[in-house]
C-alpha cells in the first residue's frame, strides 16, 4: 500500500510539472474549452489528448502537437504510447487524436523531438 501512495505522489508531481511546462510555452489545458486536455488515468498516468471537435484545421493540431511536443521537451518530458512506447512518432499519433501519456524524458530524446519536428515540416525548430 505503501508503495501506491508513493506512485500517487510521483504521478502528482509528473503532472504538476507537465502542466507547468505547457503553461509556460501559453498552451491552454486547464479550461474546459481548451483543445488540449490533461487527463490523469485510472493506470496512474497523465494522458495529453486533443479535443478533435474543436474548430481546427489539420495544421492548426499540428502547429499545436509541435508546441506540446516542445515544451514537454524543454521540461525533461516526453510523449509516448501506449500501444508503441518507443515509437518516435508520438507527434503525428496526438495530431490524429490519439491520447498519449507523459514520461520523463531519456536522455538523447531532444533529438528525437527535433526529427519529428522536421518531418513535419509545419514548425520551425526551436
Amino acid at each position: 500500500m505503501a508503495a501506491r501512495e508513493v506512485h500517487k505522489k510521483n504521478v502528482a508531481e509528473l503532472r504538476r510539472k507537465t502542466i507547468d511546462a505547457l503553461a509556460t510555452a501559453n498552451i491552454a489545458c486547464d479550461s474546459r474549452d481548451a483543445v488540449l486536455k490533461v487527463s490523469p488515468g485510472m493506470d496512474l498516468k497523465i494522458w495529453l489528448s486533443l479535443d478533435m471537435h474543436a474548430q481546427c484545421g489539420a495544421s492548426e493540431y499540428e502547429d499545436l502537437t509541435m508546441r506540446i511536443v516542445a515544451a514537454l521537451s524543454a521540461a525533461g518530458l516526453r510523449l509516448a504510447s501506449s500501444m508503441e512506447p518507443q515509437s518516435q512518432d508520438a507527434a503525428e499519433r496526438m495530431t490524429h487524436g490519439v491520447p498519449l501519456y507523459v514520461e520523463p524524458a531519456e536522455q538523447g530524446d531532444h533529438l528525437k523531438c527535433l526529427r519529428t519536428r522536421r518531418s513535419l515540416r509545419r514548425v520551425p525548430v526551436y
